[in-house]
């Protein structure tokens, strides 16, 4: 698997965080600043020229203000529930994962989470709006 390293050390804003991670992924310009974009990108894929597999590894976090450590925890946070809701509804992971030194383990425990979902079939949530809009524009059932 990739490792993509990433220092904080220089790290003052959030924004610092984004750039550093949008750089390394080469993800298109105007890519969002929102741990939903970055769910987007790089678990539902498509958008940034590196593809997982891939683990972020970010060094030197500890320096950085607290906003930016918590950001960066709530990112890797969420990434990983992106994962699981996509093995859930899609049945398939992508690995992508953001880390923060050392390591330790972290990967494993991150495989290991996602490894133990069961693939459920789509989300029924989805279906239901898809099922809401079809007869809202009055374009027959949803197939």
């Amino acid at each position: 698997m990739r490792i993509i390293e990433l220092d904080a050390s220089k790290w003052k804003t959030v924004a610092d965080f984004y750039d550093a991670l949008l750089a390394a992924v080469q993800a298109p310009k105007g890519h969002g600043k929102s741990p939903d974009a970055l769910v987007d990108s790089m678990i539902w894929g498509g958008m940034n020229a590196v593809e997982p597999p891939y683990t972020v590894q970010i060094s030197s976090l500890s320096t950085a203000p607290k906003e930016v450590r918590d950001h960066v925890q709530l990112v890797s946070d969420v990434l990983v529930d992106g994962r699981i809701y996509r093995k859930r509804h899609k049945g398939d992971d992508i690995e992508a994962s953001i880390v923060i030194a050392p390591v330790d383990d972290q990967v494993a425990k991150i495989r290991n989470a996602v490894d133990a979902v069961r693939y459920e079939g789509p989300d029924p949530n989805v279906r239901a709006g898809i099922d809401k809009a079809m007869r809202k524009f009055k374009l027959g059932p949803y197939r």
